[in-house]
C-alpha cells in the first residue's frame, strides 16, 4: 500500500514541477522534482525537469551532470539523450 502511495506521491511532484515550469515558477518547479528525487533518486524523468529548468534559468553548468546521471540510470531516456546531445554540440554556450 505504501508503496502505491509513494508512486502516486513522486509522480504527482513530478506533473506539478512541470506545470510550475511552464508557468515560469522555475524555483518551485525545481522543489518539486527535488523532492520526488529524495522519495526516488533514480526517477530520471524528475532528474530531466530539474535540468531542463536550470537550463531555463541558465545555470548551464549543473545541468548536464543530471542529464548524465538520468543516463546513467536509463541510458535510452530519450529527454536525457537529447539534453545531453544540445550540450555535445554547444549549441547552448
Amino acid at each position: 500500500m505504501i508503496k502505491y502511495y509513494l508512486l502516486i506521491l513522486i509522480l504527482s511532484l513530478y506533473s506539478k514541477g512541470g506545470c510550475l515550469a511552464e508557468m515560469s515558477q522555475l524555483d518551485q518547479a525545481i522543489e518539486c522534482y527535488e523532492k520526488a528525487l529524495r522519495i526516488n533518486p533514480y526517477y530520471v524523468d524528475a532528474l530531466c525537469g530539474k535540468s531542463e529548468c536550470l537550463k531555463m534559468m541558465n545555470k548551464y553548468q549543473q545541468s548536464p551532470e543530471l542529464y548524465q546521471k538520468a543516463l546513467s540510470i536509463n541510458p535510452l531516456h530519450i529527454p536525457s539523450l537529447w539534453g545531453t546531445d544540445i550540450y555535445n554540440s554547444n549549441s547552448i554556450r
